[in-house]
């Protein structure tokens, strides 16, 4: 078998449909041609931001012999007014279903069934078996607690910058800490215990008719109108809005899973109208105000120039998506007390040991399993070499259940260090909304 990865240039603003109509066409002509076998789309995903095929031959024979044909000269004719530049081929032949190429074998496969069925059990066993480890889905994944710390601190080395720049994360310094310290200022203690009473008061209101009617749904009835009505009053857009953000995190969620860019498209866009709404209503009141932090955005300034809307639209974006791991962990807390009546007892008995239990279990079984970084040079990890331009992938579950760091990892102890923990990331780009 002979593989060829074909890998497109930028597609021209607004024809991305235009390009896969063409792709569909030109497939059914391809597969006219002897020892065709197979032709497939890779679409643009968050780690690979262009198109790219997949072309499968019996050999390479037809391929030179399809290439050099009036046929495919007119395919490519066709495609080229759609395309900024040129596409690149690289070519693969495969035996025993072994693609033989220079990149590095996987070391193992996160969509295994065998590792979906038990995450965290799968990733302790890589920790140990192959601490630095390659596959195709994640690039590089380091498991282990120093190192995975020592790349959130390295940021020459391991940068968070992405295509789009959503702040602040999605820049590395200086631009990094410009507009850090424009926003840590709305997660200070100060301004936390002021709406900590707020949020307790939303707690209440939902939680007085599930304890009369005796029984709910967990997360349907409680977590997630909690956390989307503390969101909606935090950023001060109306309550009753926390069922449309709900609708919209779920779908964003499932659309993201199973790599649906025509719905996550969509959604993008109904957030950004939702969002340029508050913005409106908010700039159309006289008079420069700050009654809410949505508002208060909107007076902030970088350089004397405010930020811009697309700037103020990804950022509360992240904060409404951020709710999804909210509602993970604490799904996942709730679980472990019902299993657990015993540290359900001592909670009750003593709850000023509620808040110690908060961060062990989420280092002990984190909802997030990990965030990406691209090298920017070569590193040496563990007597590896990841190159410059790689994807790497730190596995936050992993390392906070490396025993070296955490003995006894599966256990839930108030003895520990509760700063060390990596649930919240670490270093500059430590998670903002954390002490929400």
């Amino acid at each position: 078998m002979f593989i060829n990865l074909v890998e497109f240039p930028k597609i021209k603003d607004g024809r991305e449909a235009e390009f896969e109509r063409w792709f569909a066409s030109s497939t059914e002509l391809f597969a006219t041609f002897p020892g065709f076998v197979a032709r497939r789309l890779l679409k643009p995903t968050q780690n690979a931001e262009r198109y790219a095929a997949i072309v499968e031959h019996e050999s390479e024979k037809t391929f030179l012999a399809m290439q050099t044909s009036p046929e495919h000269q007119t395919v490519w004719d066709n495609v080229s007014p759609l395309l900024e530049g040129a596409p690149s081929v690289r070519s693969y032949e495969v035996a025993d279903t072994t693609i033989k190429h220079s990149g590095p074998s996987p070391d193992w496969d996160p969509r295994d069934p065998v590792v979906l069925r038990d995450q965290r059990q799968a990733y302790d066993e890589m920790r140990q078996r192959c601490p630095v480890a390659y596959s195709d889905f994640l690039g590089w994944s380091l498991f282990g607690y120093e190192d995975v710390l020592a790349a959130t601190r390295d940021v020459k080395t391991f940068s968070n910058a992405t295509k789009r720049h959503p702040i602040p994360n999605g820049w590395d310094p200086p631009e990094h800490t410009r507009y850090r310290s424009l926003l840590d200022p709305y997660f200070s203690a100060q301004r936390m215990a002021a709406f900590e009473p707020r949020c307790r008061q939303i707690a209440i209101d939902l939680l007085q008719p599930l304890v009369a009617q005796g029984n709910a749904e967990f997360i349907d009835d409680f977590v997630e109108p909690y956390l989307l009505s503390a969101l909606c009053a935090f950023c001060g857009w109306p309550h009753d809005d926390w069922a449309r953000l709900r609708d919209w995190t779920r779908a964003n969620q499932h659309a993201a899973f199973t790599a649906e860019h025509d719905a996550a498209g969509a959604l993008a866009r109904d957030f950004s109208a939702y969002i340029g709404h508050q913005l409106a209503t908010r700039r159309a009141r006289e008079g420069a105000s700050n009654e809410d932090l949505t508002a208060s955005l909107l007076m902030l300034t970088l350089d004397e120039k405010g930020l811009s809307d697309e700037d103020l639209v990804g950022l509360l974006r992240n904060f409404a998506a951020g709710t999804s791991t909210t509602v993970g962990a604490t799904g996942i807390a709730a679980l472990y007390l019902v299993e657990h009546p015993e540290m359900q007892a001592r909670l009750r008995a003593d709850s000023a040991l509620v808040p110690a239990f908060v961060e062990e279990i989420l280092r002990s079984d984190g909802p997030l399993v990990a965030n990406s970084r691209t090298a920017q040079t070569d590193a040496a990890v563990h007597g590896r070499t990841i190159p410059a331009g790689a994807h790497v992938s730190l596995m936050w579950i992993a390392a906070n259940r490396d025993d070296r760091a955490f003995p006894e990892p599966d256990a839930i102890r108030f003895d520990r260090d509760l700063s060390k923990h990596l649930a919240f990331g670490a270093g500059i780009h430590t998670c903002l909304g954390a002490p929400l």
